[in-house]
């Protein structure tokens, strides 16, 4: 009998795509490490590629990949072990450049207050819950629930577009997920202007 060490086990990746893609993930074959990132591309509504693909590696990237998008996952054959790695290389570069994900969520309402002050007449209106760690109520932090804001701009450019808003709607994705919204109007010329936006849980009728 042999004995697997936590080198040679692949991770626990729920291959319905509902966990993050983490650098180190191993996987026991490549066509469950592609089954993974196909899945996770769905969940979160994005179009990817494939950019290189054989029998020691698996590279692909988001189809706007460059200025606009980061996203690109690589997946390769270790030469000790016969399992797959994944190395999420968006989360790491933008850990390294802005912080990791609760870094950034700590900043939401010094960027916020930083809009209002910059840029006059933004509307914001950012709900957070209170922080209990187990039963007991952290009062030195609190917990993001959503935010909703607006510029002046999108203000008065909607007091000249047809009387109707349109709702959309994009996944997020990382560590806390969630759905940006954006209102929508269209003007005389059926030009699409965004006029307000908010960041919640899911998409339903009370966000």
């Amino acid at each position: 009998m042999g004995s697997n060490t936590a080198e040679d086990t692949p991770s626990n990746y729920a291959l319905s795509g509902e966990m993050e893609l983490e650098v180190g993930l191993k996987f026991l074959n490549r066509e469950t490490a592609m089954l993974a990132v196909k899945n996770y591309n769905i969940r979160r509504g994005a179009e990817y590629k494939v950019v290189e693909s054989d029998q020691a590696r698996y590279v692909c990237r988001c189809k706007q990949f460059g200025d606009q998008c980061r996203w690109s996952v690589r997946v390769a054959k270790t030469r000790a072990y016969r399992f797959w790695k994944v190395w999420h290389a968006k989360q790491k570069a933008t850990a390294k450049i802005y912080g990791d994900w609760d870094e950034s969520y700590d900043q939401l309402r010094r960027y916020f207050n930083a809009l209002q002050a910059f840029i006059p007449g933004t509307i914001v209106d950012l709900q957070t819950h209170p922080n209990y760690v187990g039963n007991i109520l952290d009062r030195q932090s609190v917990v993001f629930h959503q935010v909703f804001w607006s510029f002046p701009s999108c203000v008065e450019a909607f007091r000249h577009c047809k009387p109707l808003v349109s709702v959309d709607g994009m996944h997020l994705y990382g560590k806390y997920a969630g759905t940006l919204l954006m209102g929508i109007a269209q003007d005389g010329n059926n030009n699409i202007l965004p006029i307000a936006f908010a960041i919640v849980k899911r998409e339903n009728t009370d966000s």
